[in-house]
């Protein structure tokens, strides 16, 4: 679905920082809303709340289509991790799932070089973010992965509890 929008000024470039939006503008798929957006900022959040629905995971083809749409409109992305897991979860089995849910997420998406990885915690204040763009992207991808588990081997081994547990 294209809606054009003639009277939108692109604001692309003109401001001293990234001007991003996120990708759920219109009621549809990611790469039909980066196409919308693409022309008028530097930035696009992909929005991957959650990873119960298989479609929320970007296909490789999809990610074959926002890197060219990356190109095109000169675009960055930074990807918002799924929400409905939960790193620091009591029981091991749930919070090794909750890894592999992240860890999938983000190496599908890595290819997109997104200039940053944001993950809210559900359940607890836990805020993690790691920035690929920055000091983290010159580390290995095995450091990257260790980096991204952290909380879930602190919680494993300090024995900490999130808030709302007795």
């Amino acid at each position: 679905m294209l809606i054009p929008f003639p009277s939108l000024p692109s604001l692309k470039g003109r401001c001293p920082f990234r001007l991003g939006t996120t990708s759920y503008i219109l009621p549809d798929a990611i790469v039909p809303n980066v196409r919308f957006t693409g022309p008028f900022v530097d930035e696009v959040e992909l929005v991957l709340f959650e990873s119960r629905f298989e479609d929320n995971l970007p296909t490789p083809k999809v990610i074959e289509e926002l890197h060219g749409l990356a190109r095109e409109y000169d675009l960055s992305y930074n990807v918002h991790l799924p929400t409905d897991v939960f790193l620091g979860h009591p029981d091991a089995g749930m919070r090794r799932q909750a890894c592999d849910t992240i860890l999938s997420f983000y190496g599908r998406t890595l290819p997109l070089r997104p200039t940053s990885y944001l993950g809210l915690a559900r359940q607890s204040p836990l805020f993690h973010c790691i920035s690929p763009g920055t000091g983290h992207g010159a580390q290995s991808s095995r450091h990257r992965k260790h980096r991204l588990s952290f909380p879930v081997d602190l919680s494993a081994d300090q024995r900490v509890k999130p808030a709302h547990m007795p």
